[in-house]
């Protein structure tokens, strides 16, 4: 059983507060009311560092490595960080979130323009890199396939030059295109149709049934792993930094095992995705596998449907 780790949890929430301090900013808050949000976000900060010297700690990190990466004595560093008081505050501050990842808008007191801007930035941020990632996986595919740019114009019916502005990613091609290009190169079009749809920005469906559910997130992480060209498992599971052990590597991109968001976020990453872009489609995951849960518990059955309690498909 992975250990929770608190200062990933921690730090979650950071984005966020900073973005709320900015937003307020920009819409002309009041003094007390900035100086409220920062000093929110300073505990934040502070409790992400005690989260990430406890998680040093349970790795077998010593109090003498501990002070010097932050620049204290060991003395103080015990002093500020000690094990059973913080990991008890950390978790109590856990437990009363309403979620361990909120959704929730900004306050209605910024502006509407300033949602909508940075709202519209961060669509677009999103589409661009989703764009790129496409275009990646599309031209990692189309290498491994060994067939000549001529060859997949020919088998499209397009130019040799529009399917190469594709590949490069000057072109963002419609989703029939995409399944015709994967058709070509041998490859199951659905792990790029979260990629897809981002790059258009085209929010996911909800309310899926959790088979539905699950199969578009192992889409995306696959999606992600061809788009980084389909790395040896073992420098994925090294680039995890120890969230997922080789073997639930593997599984989870054998599309067998669906772990709990942070081992997902790490995974995320360590194929340079964005783990706020695949998030809802986890949590689009985890809400329909707690109905299912407990539509199975009202009708006397131990099994929630396809996955079980430790993330096992079936």
């Amino acid at each position: 059983m992975q250990p929770k780790r608190l200062g990933l949890h921690m730090a979650e929430g950071l984005p966020r507060m900073a973005w709320e301090l900015l937003a307020g900013e920009h819409a002309g808050e009041d003094l007390p009311t900035l100086l409220g949000r920062a000093r929110e976000l300073v505990r934040a900060v502070e409790n992400y560092s005690a989260g990430a010297v406890l998680d040093a700690r349970h790795r077998g990190t010593s109090w003498d490595r501990v002070a010097r990466a932050a620049q204290v004595s060991s003395q103080t560093a015990r002093e500020r960080w000690n094990e059973s008081v913080t990991e008890h505050r950390l978790n109590r501050q856990l437990s009363e979130r309403t979620s361990l990842f909120p959704t929730a808008p900004l306050p209605t007191t910024h502006s509407s323009a300033f949602r909508s801007s940075q709202s519209g930035l961060s669509e677009k941020a999103s589409a661009d890199r989703a764009s790129r990632l496409l275009a990646d996986a599309l031209s990692f595919l189309h290498e491994a396939s060994g067939l000549a740019l001529r060859e997949v114009a020919v088998s499209l019916g397009m130019s040799s030059s529009y399917v190469s502005r594709i590949l490069s990613g000057d072109r963002l091609p419609g989703w029939s295109v995409v399944q015709d290009m994967m058709a070509c190169f041998g490859a199951d079009a659905a792990i790029l149709r979260h990629l897809w749809e981002t790059s258009h920005g085209m929010a996911p469906f909800t309310r899926r049934p959790v088979t539905q559910a699950a199969d578009r997130v192992f889409h995306a992480l696959q999606g992600l792993y061809t788009a980084a060209g389909r790395p040896a498992l073992a420098d994925v599971h090294r680039d995890c930094s120890g969230s997922l052990s080789l073997s639930m590597v593997e599984r989870v991109l054998d599309s067998t095992y669906l772990p709990d968001w942070p081992e997902v976020s790490a995974l995320v990453a360590a194929l340079n995705g964005s783990p706020e872009e695949v998030r809802p489609l986890w949590e689009e995951f985890h809400y329909a596998w707690l109905c299912t849960f407990e539509q199975s518990q009202e009708g006397g059955s131990n099994s929630p449907g396809r996955t079980d309690g430790n993330g096992e498909l079936h």
